[in-house]
């Protein structure tokens, strides 16, 4: 079956409680575009934030079900987002898997801006801090500016796996720089939540976006494919010990 490598744009403005998208996708050398109607009991039903962020990120994700299955000159030019289900009954339960509540699957640091990051089993994060012995613990980091704590940083598994599957960018495990990499938890979610990480207490403070730099320093093009989905910024409220296998879940 035909599978799409990349989709190259999803941008979506809202109309009342409703979000028209625009998305233009790149098969073989093709480019395709389809217009894609959103409603609040879609982001709903899916268990998705309002935020336009978020509706970017299901039709992408939306887009690359769809991929796997079908030819992109079988998707409509105009649909809404709620009769994927009607045709494609796993897409329901594939969409409702990753709630608010996962685990903590990795776990890196690196001592300086630019240099390796190192696979610990656990670390010990510090309130305000970071993270015992890495860069940004230190603010010897490297960012634009401080208005928004990145005491750590989270990705989530599943991002890099569609880099894989939706772009061929395969990133090998703590390849993208973030200290935690997580599975099952929709991480965009948690942007002013907190959340439980373990035992210790944090608050998202704002996603963190893909920049030139990570792209440069890996050497690979991430940077697009990545937008909306290359992880959170936290601020760590209370100190203890995080492990890889600790849960990851919003604070009820």
């Amino acid at each position: 079956m035909a599978k799409l490598r990349s989709v190259v744009e999803v941008g979506c403005r809202q109309d009342g409680d409703a979000w028209s998208c625009d998305v233009q996708v790149e098969h073989t050398g093709e480019r395709t575009w389809h217009a894609v109607w959103v409603t609040k009991a879609d982001l709903e039903r899916w268990g998705r934030g309002a935020e336009v962020a978020d509706v970017e990120d299901l039709v992408r994700q939306s887009f690359g079900f769809l991929l796997e299955r079908e030819p992109p000159s079988s998707i409509l030019p105009r649909f809404d987002l709620s009769v994927i289900p009607r045709y494609f009954p796993d897409y329901d339960q594939q969409f409702k898997t990753m709630k608010l509540t996962g685990t903590v699957e990795h776990i890196h640091i690196a001592e300086l801006a630019g240099a390796l990051v190192q696979a610990v089993p656990s670390i010990e994060a510090v309130a305000g801090v970071g993270l015992a012995g890495d860069r940004n613990a230190r603010r010897e980091g490297t960012w634009r500016d401080d208005r928004s704590s990145r005491d750590v940083t989270l990705i989530e598994a599943e991002n890099i796996e569609n880099l894989a599957r939706d772009f061929g960018i395969r990133l090998a495990p703590g390849e993208t720089r973030r200290n935690i990499t997580t599975r099952g938890v929709r991480l965009n979610d948690l942007v002013g939540k907190e959340f439980w990480i373990g035992d210790v207490l944090a608050r998202g403070t704002k996603l963190c976006e893909p920049c030139t730099y990570l792209a440069s320093l890996i050497g690979k093009p991430i940077v697009e494919p990545l937008v909306h989905r290359a992880g959170l910024r936290a601020e760590l409220l209370t100190s203890g010990r995080i492990a890889i296998g600790d849960r990851v879940e919003a604070k009820a």
